[in-house]
């Protein structure tokens, strides 16, 4: 007896690993304290003690849960006597991977290219993964009941994720309960849960997802699937459910102000219009009721906040958290992070490639400076930022306009600083002591908002920035707050002239990570090594455009030049070539607009396919998001090839008929 197309298997064994990703992984949150390599930390922040919460132990359960999913896939093959056949479309995604492992093994740092960067974990191994669970469920997702038991479990994820972010949302999170800082934390540190101190601001959701933009892309993905299940289904029940997630999915996009999110959603919304056009009609009551749903939500989320949803959408712009590495304040950081002045020592000919040392005497201060000892600090006009910084061997120059400039110049002989204007004019200066440190202030009005201290080490504090500097080997160098001695550059740059703060300083990341592609063409750095190669010390345009000189970009915020710059060009081109296969496939399936029961599983995955790829525009890949995209495009194969299927015997039976 033949066995029939879709004979529903109700095996629960075989895509049991897949559904325990969508439906675990997402939600794990638990402090890693990785060891990092002396010569890595050097490079990162300087210590060799990471605490990590969101990324490390879903990369490692992802990991297992895939090397179970191939074990299961495997026997079930096997028990099954299943003939392989792996589809065309992977052909493109197979040279991916390839050009993946490449980079990897070329890369100058294997342990990252490997096992991925601090706080991202998306090395070769994760992304190895990624293309596994999406072969694996391309290849054995065979029946409706296949997808609708994938469906709640993923379900169940998202229910939990949307919870915790709407209460975020409105003042209370999770993890800053003691019952939430016990679920995260391990016994050896669970004396932390007292000191443990969150700093993420008000309002903020980021749930167990890390960043309110991953939040919106998540959001956009599940809110375009439930939209397609809501317009799609006639039963009442399953109506009510796919609009009660809706409405969370929704909530939560909102709530996390990603303008990208939004924008995606837009996209992939417009996308399930044309394809579910016929369903429009005759759920006209229900697409009313829905509505009138999101407009209260988008009302109440408003009110609530003092307006802060209607005044983000009207700036249209994402809050840029690229910034949140150390949220979690009594975990072991060092103290000198971000601080500017520990370990930032005044030393002659320090060696470069050492860090700075507790030795030095105190500064000498020219006469000719000390035109006004101890005198208080005067002038009226508003404090100026600081714009520019520039060296000169001895001479360190502080612009705070075009044409005016603080110049501190160390005499290398006699270790005497003078402060002079770019004019040559000695500039008065104000001396006091506090705290065993020298502090000098100045009157002029150009030059009333800096600060210089010394205590065997010159801070300079401004408005807008805060660093050390050393005079080392004949000339100022900038003090890292890892320790690092290391010189200002002026990175180059490629468009985004006069708009570096445009998308949330986007304009700045792409405008410096555009010309790095020209040196990975064939093969990349490495995945994951995307903040070692990156330009960081490009302070002066970090303090412009980044508010904080000394922020680590760790990532371009945008997919496709994250695929460039990590493992090529070339890759980035198979990587196109394999979602552009899907989409243009699907899109021409689906157009007709022949409704069976795999008709609004394939257009859901492919709404959700296309507001990740548009949301990628604005988001990089990452492993909180990732995972889910790539099991929904892989099940989005099997739909397609189930639906083509379907609509081929239909159209067989009618003409027998």
């Amino acid at each position: 007896m033949k066995k029939k197309i879709f004979k529903e298997t109700h095996n629960y064994f075989k895509l049991l690993p897949i559904a325990l990703i969508l439906a675990i992984v997402p939600l794990i949150v638990f402090l890693k304290q990785v060891k990092l390599d002396a010569s890595f930390a050097k490079l990162w922040k300087g210590t060799t003690n990471e605490a990590d919460f969101f990324s490390y132990y879903k990369m490692t359960w992802f990991i297992v849960l895939t090397c179970i999913a191939i074990f299961t896939f495997l026997i079930y093959i096997f028990v099954k006597k299943i003939k392989l056949t792996v589809p065309k479309i992977f052909i493109p995604a197979g040279v991916y991977i390839i050009l993946v492992f490449l980079s990897s093994s070329f890369s100058d740092y294997h342990q990252q290219a490997f096992f991925g960067f601090p706080d991202r974990y998306e090395g070769f191994f994760t992304i190895f993964c990624y293309i596994t669970v999406c072969l694996i469920c391309a290849m054995l997702v065979t029946s409706e009941f296949d997808i609708k038991y994938l469906t709640y479990f993923l379900a169940f994820s998202v229910l939990v994720l949307s919870i915790i972010g709407i209460t975020q949302f409105f003042g209370f999170d999770f993890f800053q309960s003691d019952f939430g800082k016990r679920l995260i934390l391990p016994k050896a540190n669970e004396n932390l849960i007292s000191s443990l101190d969150f700093k993420f601001p008000k309002q903020f959701i980021y749930s167990t997802l890390f960043n309110p933009n991953y939040v919106g892309g998540f959001f956009a993905i599940i809110l375009s699937i439930c939209l397609v299940i809501f317009l799609s289904v006639n039963n009442l029940k399953i109506k009510i459910i796919s609009c009660i997630f809706c409405i969370l999915s929704f909530a939560n996009l909102l709530g996390s102000l990603s303008a990208a999110g939004l924008i995606s959603m837009v996209v992939s919304g417009l996308a399930i219009l044309v394809f579910m056009r016929k369903n429009l009609l005759r759920n006209t009551v229900p697409i009313l009721i829905l509505l009138l749903c999101i407009i209260a939500s988008t009302i109440f989320m408003n009110y609530s906040s003092n307006g802060l949803i209607f005044r983000s959408l009207n700036i249209a712009s994402n809050f840029n958290y690229s910034d949140v590495k150390d949220k979690f304040v009594a975990l072991a950081t060092p103290k000198n992070y971000n601080s500017g002045i520990n370990n930032t020592l005044m030393l002659i000919n320090v060696d470069p490639d050492s860090k700075i040392t507790t030795t030095g005497g105190d500064p000498k201060i020219s006469k000719s400076s000390l035109l006004a000892l101890n005198s208080t600090t005067s002038g009226t006009s508003a404090p100026r930022n600081l714009s520019d910084i520039r060296i000169d061997n001895n001479n360190l120059y502080l612009f705070t306009s075009d044409t005016d400039a603080l110049i501190v110049n160390i005499d290398p002989a006699t270790s005497n600083f003078s402060f002079t204007d770019n004019n040559k004019k000695p500039i008065e200066v104000s001396k006091s002591t506090s705290d065993n440190k020298i502090i000098i202030t100045f009157s002029d009005e150009r030059f009333n908002s800096i600060k210089i201290s010394f205590s065997n080490f010159m801070l300079v504090e401004t408005p807008n920035a805060t660093f050390s500097a050393i005079y080392s080997n004949d000339s100022f160098k900038i003090v890292t707050p890892a320790g690092n001695i290391t010189d200002i550059i002026k990175a180059e740059s490629f468009g985004f002239q006069g708009k570096e703060k445009w998308g949330s300083s986007r304009g700045y990341i792409w405008s410096r990570s555009i010309p790095m592609i020209k040196n990975t063409l064939f093969l990349g750095n490495g995945p994951d090594t995307y903040a070692i190669y990156f330009p960081q010390n490009d302070y002066v345009a970090k303090m412009n455009f980044l508010s904080n000189m000394f922020t680590i970009v760790d990532k371009p915020h945008n997919m496709y030049l994250q695929i460039a710059i990590n493992t090529g060009v070339l890759s980035l081109l198979a990587f196109l070539v394999f979602v552009g296969w899907y989409v243009i496939y699907s899109f021409k399936l689906y157009i007709k607009g022949i409704f069976n029961q795999f008709f609004a599983s394939g257009v859901a995955c492919l709404a959700a396919v296309i507001s990740f790829l548009v949301s990628s525009l604005a988001n990089d890949s990452t492993i909180t998001v990732s995972l889910t995209f790539w099991i929904i495009i892989g099940v989005g194969i099997a739909c397609n090839n189930l639906y083509a299927k379907s609509i081929k015997l239909n159209s067989s039976s009618i003409k027998k008929a």
